[in-house]
């Protein structure tokens, strides 16, 4: 069964712990937006404040594999809130996706505060999904030389 971004988003907003993205446990020490206004940066998806640590999680959510364009959009966002908050506040972003494209695995390792977490759904556990590793990506066995002998086949994650 297919699911579409928003159904993927609305489960989130109502599950936002499956991130693991530190929030505290008391109320109102953090809180969620969804669909936000960023103005001429457009609408974010999801945007969690955690007021104890200072944190502005991003998160974006796509349907399908990662793109780089996903990353940019979620870079976009990030880059939006930081410029317009004056305040001491880390931002950081989540793309959500439901895998990762070879072009793409490159932006996870290079870009700080940025990662992806890769969805799954099935119907006895629901939605699930983990962070893909920032320090274990290699690229195949591909040859970035001047002739590109060799090819680079597909993004590996090596534990």
């Amino acid at each position: 069964m297919e699911y579409s971004e928003k159904e993927v988003e609305d489960y989130l907003v109502k599950n936002i712990r499956l991130l693991n993205l530190g929030l505290p446990l008391e109320p109102g020490q953090w809180d969620l937006e969804q669909q936000m206004n960023l103005g001429d940066y457009g609408f974010a998806d999801i945007i969690v404040w955690d007021y104890t640590k200072k944190v502005i999680h991003v998160v974006e959510i796509k349907k399908e594999n990662s793109k780089p364009a996903d990353f940019a959009q979620c870079l976009k966002y990030m880059y939006g809130l930081r410029y317009h908050i004056k305040q001491e506040v880390k931002v950081k972003g989540v793309v959500v996706a439901s895998g990762v494209a070879f072009e793409s695995c490159w932006l996870i390792q290079a870009i700080p505060h940025l990662r992806q977490w890769t969805y799954s759904v099935d119907m006895k556990n629901g939605l699930s999904g983990e962070y893909e590793p920032k320090s274990s990506w290699t690229a195949g066995n591909g040859n970035i030389g001047g002739t590109l002998e060799g090819r680079i086949n597909d993004c590996m994650f090596e534990e």
